[in-house]
């Protein structure tokens, strides 16, 4: 008996090794993509945490009602950052004793605008 593969196995065999390796070789551009997408939203969600933080540990008395558009934050990849922190009256609660800031970071990717947005309520603390 003679042992060994055909032509028809061999052509079959490198046939499936190429459509599998096709198929792996479209996957890679997806992928990266997905992880850089994912590397610059984690940045904007670190930005956003960072000045929730800051007016977090400011005095309730400096914090004013409005708008303020802060300094744009250079990030990785070449994205640039622009936050954006709001200062509101709480609904419900009394404005000299509950206040809601709102962070919106906002920043372009791969020509599309993409936001995140968080807030929190500040209470005075009576000693």
């Amino acid at each position: 008996m003679k042992r060994g593969f055909t032509l028809v196995e061999t052509l079959l065999a490198f046939g499936l090794l190429l459509v599998t390796a096709i198929f792996v070789f479209q996957m890679l551009p997806a992928s990266i993509l997905a992880t850089r997408q994912a590397e610059v939203r984690v940045e904007a969600q670190r930005i956003l945490n960072d000045n929730l933080e800051a007016y977090r540990s400011r005095n309730f008395d400096s914090l004013t009602p409005g708008r303020q558009q802060l300094a744009p934050v250079a990030g990785q990849l070449g994205v640039t950052f622009q936050p954006t922190v709001t200062v509101a009256k709480l609904e419900d609660a009394d404005p000299d004793r509950a206040l809601e800031v709102q962070v919106d970071v906002a920043w372009e990717f791969r020509s599309r605008e993409c936001h995140l947005r968080g807030g929190t309520a500040l209470w005075r603390v009576q000693h």
